[in-house]
């Protein structure tokens, strides 16, 4: 699978049935009509076919993109000029994991497919396309050989050499697999940012990773969901939780997004910050949203499972 992904085993707030949609500027664009009738399908595979090489050394690239099939998508981003198109597009998948994608390329009713971006691991398509020379190489070679029968051997990055597009292939190849750990040991910072950063950057630097992200995949509810996630696997609510709470007000439709955001809050609440942060803003908000029984109930059960008490300056919101 080229899509990795953090999910979550319970939820504090009822799940909601997503709506697939798309959304998108240039709604009768030829190119964008022609990429959601294949998307609608569920797979890469069309897309990928517009694309004037389709294999590289040792490489079916199809196969390595069209292996991900996913339940609903929306386009959440889209321009074009008359000469060149991309497009931002995030998959849903069966088993609750997010992804997005960039597509770049000629428009057209027939458009030709010039680069397709995965932003969970980076992998490109028109990087490994860069890289088909030395994919034919000795080193190369010995690569894809030990990419496919030993995926787990740290000596995969030394064949890689410090490329970033074979580095990539690793993680993707890896991705919810036992090697996937190994092959993140040795990714190179990537340009632009990738939804991996966000289980391995300190602290310190979550921020930044997440102010990166932000800015080429937009203010969209799913990455801040995909934040929090990671930040409460990894016990770096602090450095999150005001980016979630503020961006679930401005999403207040997103349940998947309440719910992390809830649990980083309550990860890290006190009376200061619930009294002069976000947080008084965000629980009247969530209060109003999904009624203040069922809020009381989560906040309750959140602290019930760490044996704890609720802190009493939640108690405007947690009375039972």
């Amino acid at each position: 699978m080229m899509f990795l992904g953090v999910k979550r085993g319970c939820l504090l707030l009822l799940a909601v049935l997503l709506a697939s949609s798309t959304q998108a500027s240039g709604a009768g664009d030829i190119t964008l009509k022609a990429l959601r009738a294949e998307l609608a399908n569920g797979g890469l595979a069309p897309v990928i076919a517009h694309h004037p090489l389709t294999t590289l050394p040792g490489v079916d690239l199809e196969r390595l993109f069209a292996d991900s099939h996913f339940q609903r998508f929306a386009i959440t981003g889209y321009n074009s000029n008359g000469q060149r198109f991309a497009a931002r597009v995030r998959l849903h998948f069966a088993d609750g994991r997010v992804g997005f994608i960039r597509i770049t390329g000629v428009p057209g009713r027939e458009y030709r497919l010039e680069d397709l971006h995965d932003y969970t691991t980076g992998l490109s398509l028109a990087g490994l396309v860069a890289e088909r020379r030395w994919l034919g190489s000795h080193d190369g070679k010995a690569f894809l050989e030990t990419l496919g029968k030993t995926p787990e051997s740290d000596t995969l990055a030394q064949l890689a050499g410090g490329r970033a597009a074979p580095l990539a292939l690793w993680l993707a190849q890896c991705s919810g697999q036992p090697c996937e750990q190994t092959a993140l040991e040795y990714q190179i910072e990537p340009t632009p940012p990738a939804l991996w950063q966000l289980m391995v950057v300190p602290a310190s630097s979550l921020p930044q990773t997440v102010a990166g992200l932000q800015k080429v995949l937009g203010d969209d509810p799913w990455l801040a969901w995909l934040v929090g996630d990671a930040a409460l696997a990894r016990q770096m609510c602090p450095q999150v939780d005001t980016m979630l709470m503020t961006t679930w007000l401005h999403h207040q439709d997103n349940m998947s997004l309440a719910d992390v955001a809830l649990q980083c809050f309550l990860a890290t609440a006190s009376r200061d910050s619930v009294s002069n942060g976000p947080g008084n803003k965000f629980l009247d908000s969530l209060s109003d949203s999904l009624g203040a029984a069922t809020l009381s109930a989560a906040i309750h059960q959140y602290f019930l499972r760490r044996d704890e008490a609720v802190p009493e300056a939640l108690g405007d919101w947690s009375e039972e």
